[in-house]
């Protein structure tokens, strides 16, 4: 008996339902073969088309280009990351715990979807875009910087610490938990000893390392003015002369006695 492909049912032209819900699926097969390949690299409009049944122009009604496609992909991540951050940090009762909650859900996120660190964090494309607004323009960007702004915000008022810090305590949070994320998904032929306490320390050293950030602020080194003492050569009360002034003294003294 000859099986035949069953053919995809076809799409209202025009209907926003319709349009989206294949928008959809296309972002599906595309993290599916990013998963299943290894990276964007496996990834193509022409094969994108062939794993859902379109035509090889067909799929451009959806997605103008495979930037496009990774731009989509991005903003989906980034709305589920912030999601998870997001839900987590409302718990606690302090601001400390609350900023310890997201830290955590933020790094268990990654970790639980590697392919997805790669892909925001370590894809050209993704950090270099062709032909389509800037990510960091994105309304799931912005939210994603607001909830840790807030958790910084609370944290700062919290310990008593230097509002105008709180730019360099974001930076720091953010690169010690990229760091960290980049150091354990990466480097996998370290033989870690184990995960769950290399998180909670890395999160218990970022809260102590935003604190110190905050209530001990340094702005680089500093070098004091000389002192009197160093201006007029003096070193413990007594007059310390250049050799060039030493020499002047001993051949006058020669003289004096010849």
């Amino acid at each position: 008996m000859e099986v035949t492909k069953q053919k995809r049912p076809r799409k209202r032209h025009g209907n926003t339902a319709d349009h989206q819900a294949v928008q959809q699926e296309i972002l599906d097969a595309a993290f599916s073969i990013t998963r299943k390949n290894g990276g964007v690299q496996a990834l193509s409009m022409r094969g994108l088309a062939a794993e859902l049944g379109l035509s090889a122009m067909g799929i451009y009604r959806y997605f103008d280009s495979k930037a496009a496609v990774l731009h989509a992909m991005w903003q989906y991540i980034l709305i589920e990351a912030t999601a998870a951050t997001s839900g987590a940090s409302s718990q606690g009762s302090t601001a400390r715990e609350r900023l310890r909650a997201g830290i955590e859900a933020f790094l268990i996120y990654w970790e639980t979807h590697p392919e997805h660190f790669k892909l925001v964090f370590m894809t050209e494309e993704i950090l270099q875009p062709s032909g389509v607004s800037s990510y960091t323009s994105l309304p799931a960007y912005s939210d994603a910087v607001k909830v840790g702004h807030c958790l910084t915000e609370a944290f700062i008022a919290e310990v008593g610490g230097d509002p105008k810090c709180l730019l360099a305590a974001r930076d720091l949070r953010m690169a010690l938990m990229v760091g960290y994320l980049h150091a354990r998904l990466v480097n996998q032929r370290f033989p870690w000893h184990d995960h769950a306490v290399l998180r909670s320390n890395t999160i218990e050293a970022i809260l102590l390392g935003m604190e110190a950030c905050v209530t001990k602020p340094t702005s680089g080194l500093t070098t004091s003015a000389p002192t009197a003492a160093k201006k007029s050569g003096r070193r413990g009360g007594s007059t310390v002369k250049s050799p060039t002034a030493k020499r002047s003294v001993t051949k006058k003294a020669n003289a004096a006695h010849t």
